[in-house]
């Protein structure tokens, strides 16, 4: 793997090369806020021959703007023309990066970014793979009450934390844009938006869920579930819990076997 740093209009991404490319290219979304720890995934995705970029939202670390739930979205389509390109540039010293010609982009969102990756996708992408996901933040919408309060809970702490200990490297302003998303309060956290989503989908999907995921436990996952009628659709339940670190080799197979199919 070679790893290096490009920038795309107001993006700054992180980019790696595998030693053998396949013609695939994987835009990885990030988590809130953006993981540091995504070795694991790395290894998975670069085993099957494809090009990653990990992208920074506007607003997250040196990318331009302000960070938020709708700037994060429309960000997913502006970042799909990034990975369809042959070649791209070295951040540092312009060193042109040979990619080679682009056969699939495929987009995965994990966890916050499950969400994003679904609402901006504007079926432009070839494939898409929802990790861990945060689909539903209204608590309302939640099986159980109980369930409702502890990840509205989870959110209010999440809000706290970007506030507190991620100032500079997450760039907020004074909208609360994000803040009415993550507490349910926006149009598009609320479920009627997400199943109306996924019964729209054009384009092969796999959600892969863990059933020891404490952060969002499986059961939202199931009750969307049930509710989905869309063909394109591959829900997958394996053996981990809510960070990507955690798969085990049931889901590592469930993520590569979609990826190479």
């Amino acid at each position: 793997m070679v790893t290096y740093k490009v920038k795309y209009k107001n993006y700054i991404a992180n980019l790696y090369i595998p030693e053998q490319k396949s013609g695939k290219v994987i835009l990885l979304l990030p988590g809130l806020p953006p993981s540091t720890n995504i070795e694991k995934m790395l290894s998975i995705l670069l085993s099957t021959g494809a090009v990653v970029y990990f992208p920074n939202f506007s607003g997250f670390i040196d990318s331009g703007g302000i960070f938020g739930a709708k700037n994060s979205i429309k960000d997913v389509a502006e970042l799909y023309n990034l990975a369809t390109k042959s070649r791209v540039k070295e951040l540092y010293f312009g060193k042109e990066i040979e990619i080679g010609k682009v056969k699939e982009v495929i987009l995965i969102g994990t966890s916050f970014s499950s969400i994003v990756a679904l609402l901006g996708h504007k079926d432009k992408f070839d494939k898409m793979i929802l990790l861990s996901s945060a689909l539903l933040f209204n608590p309302k919408d939640f099986p159980t009450k109980e369930l409702g309060k502890n990840f509205a809970d989870q959110m209010k702490s999440l809000l706290s934390l970007l506030k507190n200990a991620f100032p500079f490297s997450c760039r907020t302003g004074k909208n609360s844009d994000l803040k009415d998303f993550l507490l349910g309060r926006s149009p598009l956290s609320q479920k009627k938006s997400v199943v109306d989503a996924l019964n729209k989908l054009k384009i092969s999907t796999l959600v892969l869920h863990g059933k020891n995921d404490t952060s969002i436990p499986v059961e939202i996952i199931e009750s969307i579930q049930k509710n989905i009628e869309s063909p394109y659709i591959t829900w997958e339940y394996t053996d981990s819990a809510h960070s990507t670190s955690s798969y085990k080799e049931d889901s590592q197979k469930v993520i590569t076997d979609f990826i190479l199919n």
